[in-house]
């Protein structure tokens, strides 16, 4: 604006020149624009791709060399790789062909102002004064336009590799808090379902038609099952980790449509099937079920989880460091130290997911017994293929195609010679439990 105005005191073709000039270079930049964008983040996209496929393939570098995939996943990287290159090159072709129009640009102008400041000079038009302001003026304008049509392509790339990041972070999250949604109250651990229907997707299999139960508070019950019968389904919603279509699922005789899901699942300790640590010491990841837990109480919840002895063979004891994802202990010990993380919480609900499943029998053995610890005064929900590790229940749900078929202590159920739980335990015992 400072150049404009400048320019409007000497005689008007130079004014004009340089507003057309000024015109032509920034057009030039925002006509290249939307293609540098597109072809950015096409890079870009295919970038991710390239580093996912070398992260995965690192990752399962065990599979990868256990199956003699190396030729494989070669192949694979360089594909994606080759992808990338081409994607590269045109936007590099892009850009080229920016810079050399900007250079054409700056050139014309150049040239035009020495031109014209020498036939109006020649004129008569310019003073000497003027013509020692005028083309200093002009080339630091053209050096302030040059660096910022120069700098769009940066600019763009930039923008396309935040882009992903920016996409992730605002992505709606398909299960919220509804809005004025209270914190749940604390009572007896009830947990009923009441005419439940679900199915993970509008037009899939729906896994669930108005499914029924009712679990007092304190009481134990083993969900069992075929693969795909829904144990699994049953536990996320009962976590809210999805909305069910119908029906109602309440916690402590609340609805948990209607409470914020932090204080929901703050009432419930979970071991999972397959553990995953933070890359942190082992006491960090026990105390993570109770940051406020001391040293003593946790070292005792290792002990009721048989985890106490191997953690203080390590090279740090409690203060060893188990590496990104647990990678540093075996899957049993990290099976381990989930569950004495499950012990030291004090949540009323304890939800089993097949949580002795990388244990040998010994250890199982004495987790279970430890369990039994545990288990007092809380609600238990356990999964679990190992039939036998659910004697200890008070109660069998027995899941066929989305609905409970049976229901009742397992010695009761297995008295019932033509029971689903009776033929799935003599499955087990023969050494396997079918798909289905």
């Amino acid at each position: 604006m400072v150049s404009i105005w400048t320019l409007s005191a000497f005689p008007w073709p130079f004014l004009l020149a340089y507003v057309l000039w000024a015109l032509l270079a920034l057009g030039l930049g925002c006509a290249t624009m939307k293609a540098n964008k597109r072809l950015a983040v096409v890079r870009n996209e295919i970038n991710a791709r390239v580093v996912g496929t070398m992260i995965d393939s690192f990752s399962n570098i065990l599979a990868v060399k256990a199956q003699g995939g190396d030729h494989v996943a070669t192949t694979v990287y360089d594909r994606q790789l080759a992808h990338f290159g081409a994607a590269t090159q045109k936007l590099y072709w892009v850009w080229n062909i920016l810079h050399t129009t900007q250079e054409l640009a700056f050139l014309l102008l150049t040239t035009s102002f020495v031109a014209l400041t020498a036939w109006q000079w020649s004129l008569g038009h310019l003073t000497p004064g003027q013509v020692a302001m005028l083309i200093p003026l002009v080339l630091a304008s053209v050096d302030n336009i040059w660096n910022l049509v120069d700098q769009l392509p940066s600019i763009i790339t930039s923008f396309a590799s935040a882009r992903n990041a920016i996409e992730t972070v605002y992505q709606p999250h398909g299960v919220v808090d509804r809005p004025g949604a209270r914190a749940l109250r604390r009572g007896p651990a009830r947990v009923e379902f009441k005419g439940v229907c679900f199915q993970y997707q509008p037009h899939s299999r729906q896994i669930f038609a108005d499914l029924n139960f009712v679990i007092p508070a304190g009481q134990k019950v083993g969900i069992v099952g075929h693969s795909g019968a829904g144990k699994t389904t049953l536990i996320t919603l009962l976590q809210r980790f999805y909305d069910i279509q119908q029906g109602q699922i309440k916690v402590m005789g609340q609805d948990i449509s209607q409470v914020t899901q932090t204080s929901l699942r703050q009432q419930m300790a979970l071991i999972p099937q397959e553990t995953l640590l933070f890359h942190q010491s082992v006491l960090d990841n026990i105390r993570y079920a109770r940051p406020s837990a001391t040293l003593a109480e946790v070292q005792q919840a290792a002990q009721q989880a048989a985890a106490h002895a191997f953690i203080m063979a390590l090279p740090q004891g409690y203060d060893t460091i188990v590496g990104e994802r647990g990678v540093k202990l075996s899957g049993g010990q990290r099976q381990r130290i989930a569950i004495a993380r499950a012990l030291l919480s004090a949540a009323p609900i304890l939800i089993l997911d097949e949580a002795t499943a990388a244990l040998d029998t010994e250890s199982e053995r004495l987790i279970q017994a430890n369990l039994s610890h545990a288990m007092r005064d809380r609600t238990v929900l356990a999964i679990a293929h190992r039939l036998s590790t659910l004697r200890q229940m008070d109660r069998i749900l027995v899941l066929y195609e989305g609905q409970i078929v049976e229901d009742g202590p397992p010695q009761t159920l297995l008295k019932r010679k033509n029971s689903h739980f009776a033929r799935l335990w003599r499955l087990q015992k023969d050494g396997f439990l079918p798909e289905a």
